[in-house]
């Protein structure tokens, strides 16, 4: 049975990898504010961005390395503090490149400034940390899944979530989803396909994402 754990991740930066960072856009604008206003947030670009810019600037490094660099930096001193059980004073990129390749490869489905399949392989990678690196294969995204989204032509912002419902999906439903996708199939369709167990976990793996990534309202809202 596939299982999506809580992971309990720095909501601070999760929220730049949830929100539009396209150059021109208002959150990238006001970044360096923004990090000033996160004690945490600003304490580790202190201790782990001085080599960049010994006056520790935002705008200078966010300059230097561009929104993605700073990103991948960042995420990988979350992913060292996950194995080490502390902050480095640098970051390594090669803790990223699994993450980064991920992204590449679903990049022609996601929408332009958004980092959210970024997230959805972050969350992934920690979990995986969580489970142990020989349990719950089944949190690798198949080909098949990638295939369903060729199929689909459709770029989505919420991308993060489309691969958590379709994963799950292709984990019960197997080959055959690829079959009732091309049939024109909706999500109601699918769901009632699988069982009352199957139901049941399949909903409490989208509350421990939702819950991980802190976007509650994807329950609450009007839209899902």
């Amino acid at each position: 049975m596939i299982k999506y754990p809580f992971i309990n991740m720095p909501d601070y930066y999760v929220y730049l990898l949830r929100e539009n960072m396209q150059a021109t856009g208002e959150l990238f604008q006001s970044l360096p504010v923004y990090v000033k206003n996160n004690v945490s947030f600003q304490s580790l670009f202190e201790r782990c961005f001085h080599k960049v810019d010994k006056q520790l600037r935002v705008d200078y490094v966010l300059k230097a390395l561009g929104w993605h660099g700073l990103r991948d930096r960042f995420a990988s001193i979350y992913l060292y503090y996950n194995d080490y059980g502390k902050f480095p004073f640098e970051g390594d990129s090669s803790l990223v490149t699994e993450i980064t390749q991920f992204e590449k490869k679903i990049a022609p489905f996601t929408v332009q400034g958004y980092s959210r399949a970024y997230l959805f392989a972050f969350y992934m990678k920690l979990a995986k940390r969580k489970i142990g690196p020989f349990k719950e294969q089944s949190l690798d995204i198949p080909d098949d899944v990638i295939e369903i989204l060729r199929i689909a032509k459709l770029k989505v912002v919420k991308i993060d979530w489309m691969l958590a419902i379709l994963t799950q999906f292709y984990f019960f439903l197997g080959k055959d989803l690829k079959l009732h996708i091309k049939a024109g199939k909706r999500y109601g369709f699918l769901f009632n396909l699988l069982e009352q167990e199957q139901k049941e976990q399949f909903i409490k793996n989208l509350l421990a994402y939702g819950c991980s990534i802190g976007e509650h309202e994807t329950f609450y809202g009007k839209t899902v």
